[in-house]
């Protein structure tokens, strides 16, 4: 298993923070990582729900499947995501820090079969990928970060 854990403070309310991450997801996930075209889901968010992330990555488009695994309303929200190999358990929590939001993201992959000779490679790079795309997040939330 991968690992990592990034930390980044937002200046707004964990409220709107979850709402940008997590109810209007299929809007703004594009927007932070660039490699996402699209998100499609069937309804709002609720456990259980799945979804598809259709990615361009370099001349490869894919959809990868995705589930809501936890959600706590303006605190928190989970997924899992991935096939063929890869399985990705992400997790964003919104922690109150007065009026504005601590926010911590945690993600963990799991690579199998074929996938798992690429260990040293998603070792390396994953964790790099997660504070960049973190940083993008938090720059359209709060700009002065």
């Amino acid at each position: 298993m991968i690992r990592y854990e990034i930390d980044q403070h937002i200046r707004r309310s964990p409220a709107a923070v979850f709402d940008f991450v997590a109810v209007h997801q299929q809007e703004n996930h594009p927007r932070w990582e660039d490699e996402v075209i699209e998100v499609r889901r069937p309804g709002p968010l609720a456990v259980g729900l799945k979804g598809v992330m259709v990615r361009q990555e370099g001349r490869r488009r894919r959809e990868v499947p995705f589930e809501v695994t936890a959600l706590v309303p303006d605190r928190l929200v989970a997924f899992r995501s991935g096939a063929g190999g890869f399985d990705l358990r992400l997790t964003f929590d919104m922690r109150p820090a007065g009026d504005e939001t601590d926010f911590h993201v945690t993600a963990e992959l799991n690579l199998s079969g074929p996938l798992r000779l690429l260990t040293p490679i998603f070792r390396r790079k994953f964790p790099q990928t997660g504070v960049r795309i973190t940083r993008k997040l938090a720059s359209l939330l709060d700009p002065a970060t």
